[in-house]
């Protein structure tokens, strides 16, 4: 959840929003009872710096470690990690990012838990 808060961050120009897990809460009738409304929690970086991280993104994606989530339909900026797991030969892998690069509307953080390198990698 917080790699996705970053992801966002970053493509909404440095602002972070309060994270809503819900679009709406609905009555047996179907009609809306709550609708949680966008809330900024703060802006931790600038909007320069967006840019910057959204041009750096763009780097995986197009010849980097995230090549996998490339699209022929529109730019996605991501970034991808990995850490070893002590004592063993698994790892934690994760992608994290968001697309349209040029104008964001989803961010999407995806993880693998205690998998081997290859299949994190790809």
């Amino acid at each position: 959840m917080q790699m996705n808060m970053v992801a966002m961050a970053i493509a909404n120009g440095g602002t972070m929003m309060t994270p809503n897990l819900i679009e709406s809460v609905r009555g047996a009738d179907l009609q809306i009872i709550e609708q949680p409304e966008p809330q900024v929690l703060h802006e931790p970086i600038s909007e320069d710096v967006a840019e910057e991280l959204t041009e750096l993104m763009l780097g995986p994606v197009e010849s980097g470690t995230a090549w996998r989530a490339e699209s022929d339909r529109f730019d996605i900026a991501a970034k991808t990690g990995t850490a070893q797991i002590d004592g063993t030969d698994q790892v934690n892998s994760w992608i994290t990012g968001f697309a349209p690069a040029e104008d964001p509307q989803y961010a999407v953080t995806v993880t693998y838990e205690r998998i081997d390198y290859d299949t994190g990698s790809s």
